[in-house]
């Protein structure tokens, strides 16, 4: 499986059948045709949203009219030309008449962006509507995949056609949509070739060259002596023996091979059967390798047989698993993690359960979560491992430092030799395992901590499983905020604290002091990839002015006019980054008030009772040193009838389905006039219009159950009007 599949969380690879399913879901021509242009051009969103009629052309060949697109660049020139299929060139031009649309105007005005979300709502109703919830993990970059393999495998175009028509910058970029040649390849490869077809010894280098360019393995023809005639230049690369050097001799006696009975491998050839076998060769100057090879008899239309080989190499066995069956292990744990992840809802649960999954496996020996806080790591979780050892993996230095610093994996593959991996040197020495991990456990701008491996394998932690690892602590640490946001609404007593700011890194005492304007906090809701939206009313500016000036700024995403009140406007800004209040939900906090007036915020954020208000404090002050903290109280909540029920109603929605409505409801989405269209709302939280419906849809239905059956039993007790008489 390809790493960009695979650290998609295993996204779903496309055949023909899905393909067709996803051609099901669309519910518009523009959807249908960007699908097409996806999967059956080679098109990119960016090139999608440039191209025009005019580049569209056509040409005749044998008396059929063939077409192209020249695909537009950025600055206005042309990248390259990509095949027109006469179907698609019909949808095409009959959406370009009915839309109107003049030859030099865009076919699709929109943003690149906007095209991955046409796709998004294409994948999410296929979704629903199949019941297989593989598709969510199908993007834009999943057409061009498909685009590539259906011509490589399923067409058999040549390799440097596809490179020139889907814009690939090298041809190896292509080796991975290639699959590994059988018997049934080969022979089509040979097929019709005047290898096959003449009656003489000798081979058309020509015709062979290309029946087998691009195959990436070694390749090697012999007469019906099982002497060799060709080798491709890969088979050079592979055995160090020059072409000239190979041919006239054996391959027995060229690299040697120690397994499997050559008489019956010689018999199943003469029989027409195929070979298929590991050997361990030896290269032009004694250096032992593994390889794997195919070797299939090739019989003229005369009667003249010879012999073709495919193999490739793998690494030296040792009576371990291959590099591609540990990464089969590494992933297997990478899915039982992520399933977890979705079942469990508290902070210690997902800690425990994550090492547990990742220690269950073949592919670690044991797995330790180590939580920050302050400058200090304590162990909350371990698997595989006794007590006695954990203190080893808590120390925060070396290979832990390292980790929680770049928010990137530090690997070793001999623990006992590696200075950063010092505290771990005796334990590995006496369980056995040579090779360790860590990985910091980061949610954008919030680290947790790491979460320790190790492994007996010596072929572990290469650069795919670190790969796949970052990406599994980043997952774990959007599970740890979601489980402490959780907590916080929940939980009977909360720690308010109160700040004052006037450091203009804070874009907001920026803005007030810049523009001479007052903000005052209507909510704050998550959007997507750690971003914040904030709902404020704007008082003493005009909305335009700070809209502009809003747009300048690279903390932020987006802003737009939800309603003008006159005097006041209630604006919504998609918060990025540089802002001292987003600074405290990093911290597992919320904001529950904040106002900015002549260049001066304050603003109210409660913490868990348990967290570590230091550490929060020394934070914030630490990006935004013109920031005090001016109280901090303990508070109970309410246990009102009201707070009741939104704690039962926080306990049926999920995270997102309370973020989707509680933004609904500050953008104006119930108002009349609506003051933000459901299209705009979902723009700004960063998912697909049919995906807000949804979330909207199912929290709704959660509230007015709950109140409903809240409102029932107040008023009914354990009686209804409809009981029997």
């Amino acid at each position: 499986m390809l790493l960009e599949e695979a650290a998609d969380d295993a996204a779903l690879r496309l055949t023909d059948r899905h393909y067709r399913q996803l051609r099901m879901g669309v519910e518009t021509y523009r959807q249908e045709l960007v699908l097409r242009l996806g999967a059956e051009v080679g098109l990119r969103p960016a090139e999608m949203t440039r191209l025009r009629p005019a580049d569209v052309t056509t040409h005749e060949r044998g008396g059929r009219f063939h077409h192209f697109v020249d695909v537009p660049s950025e600055d206005g020139g042309t990248d390259r030309r990509a095949y027109l299929p006469d179907d698609v060139e019909n949808d095409l031009r009959k959406y370009v008449q009915a839309e109107d649309i003049a030859d030099d105007e865009r076919v699709l005005p929109v943003t690149p962006r906007r095209i991955q979300m046409l796709v998004s709502e294409i994948v999410t109703r296929t979704a629903d509507r199949t019941g297989n919830e593989r598709f969510e993990t199908v993007s834009s970059r999943s057409l061009r995949r498909y685009f590539a393999r259906q011509l490589l495998d399923e067409e058999g175009v040549h390799p440097k056609v596809v490179q020139l028509v889907g814009g690939w910058e090298r041809l190896a970029s292509l080796e991975p949509y290639l699959s590994d040649p059988d018997r049934n390849d080969i022979i089509a490869a040979f097929e019709g070739t005047s290898l096959s077809a003449r009656g003489g010894h000798g081979l058309d280098r020509r015709a062979l060259a290309t029946a087998i360019e691009g195959c990436g393995h070694a390749v090697y023809i012999t007469d019906d002596e099982g002497v060799i005639e060709y080798v491709n230049r890969r088979f050079e690369e592979m055995t160090g023996y020059a072409a000239g050097d190979a041919i006239g001799r054996s391959p027995q006696a060229l690299v040697g091979g120690d397994e499997g009975d050559p008489t019956t491998c010689w018999e199943d050839l003469e029989d027409g059967e195929v070979s298929e076998h590991d050997v361990t060769a030896v290269r032009d100057g004694g250096e032992e390798y593994r390889v794997h090879q195919t070797i299939a008899p090739i019989t003229s239309q005369d009667g003249t047989r010879r012999y073709v080989a495919v193999a490739g190499e793998r690494p030296l066995d040792d009576g371990k698993r291959t590099v591609d069956a540990r990464f089969d292990a590494v992933l297997d744990r990478y899915r039982a993690v992520g399933e977890e992840l979705v079942e469990s809802s508290m902070r210690e649960e997902i800690e425990q359960r994550s090492c547990q999954r990742l220690a269950d496996g073949e592919a670690y020996e044991f797995a330790v979560a180590g939580k920050r806080s302050g400058q200090e790591l304590h162990t909350c979780a371990r698997a595989g491992i006794d007590d006695a050892a954990v203190d080893r993996f808590a120390t925060a230095s070396g290979a832990v430092t390292t980790a929680l610093e770049t928010e990137s994996v530090v690997a070793t593959t001999e623990v006992t030799d590696d200075p950063e991996f010092e505290t771990w040197a005796d334990h590995a020495r006496e369980e056995g395992y040579r090779a360790a991990a860590v990985v910091p456990v980061t949610d954008g701008d919030t680290t947790y901590g790491v979460v320790s491996v190790g492994a007996a394998d010596p072929e572990a932690f290469g650069d795919r499983e670190c790969d796949l690892l970052e990406d599994l602590g980043k997952r774990i640490g959007g599970a740890l905020t979601a489980a402490e946001r959780r907590k916080l609404l929940l939980a009977d007593t909360v720690v308010e604290l109160e700040f004052k700011s006037t450091d203009d890194a804070s874009f907001f005492v920026a803005a007030s002091q810049e523009l001479g304007c007052t903000f005052t906090l209507e909510g704050v809701v998550p959007g997507e990839e750690g971003s914040l939206l904030y709902f404020v009313v704007l008082e003493d500016a005009d909305d335009e002015a700070v809209r502009q000036w809003a747009d300048d700024r690279d903390c932020i995403a987006d802003v737009r006019l939800v309603r003008d009140y006159g005097d006041e406007a209630l604006l919504e800004f998609v918060v990025t980054d540089s802002e001292v209040s987003k600074c405290l939900t990093e911290q597992g906090g919320t904001v529950r008030e904040m106002t900015v007036e002549d260049g001066v915020q304050t603003f109210v954020g409660a913490m868990p009772s348990d967290a570590d208000v230091r550490e929060t404090v020394y934070t914030l002050t630490d990006a935004f040193p013109d920031t005090e903290l001016l109280t901090k109280r303990e508070r109970e909540k309410s246990v009102e009838t009201g707070a009741a029920f939104r704690s039962s109603l926080q306990n049926a929605l999920t995270e997102k389905q309370a973020a989707v409505i509680q933004a609904a409801h500050h953008a104006g989405y119930f108002e009349w006039p609506r003051g933000s269209t459901a299209e705009e709302l979902a723009d700004s939280m960063g998912i697909t219009s049919p995906t807000l419906h949804n979330h909207l849809r199912r929290g709704l239905q959660k509230l007015l159950v709950t109140f409903f059956e809240e409102q029932d039993q107040q008023l009914l007790g354990d009686e209804t009007p409809w009981a029997d008489d």
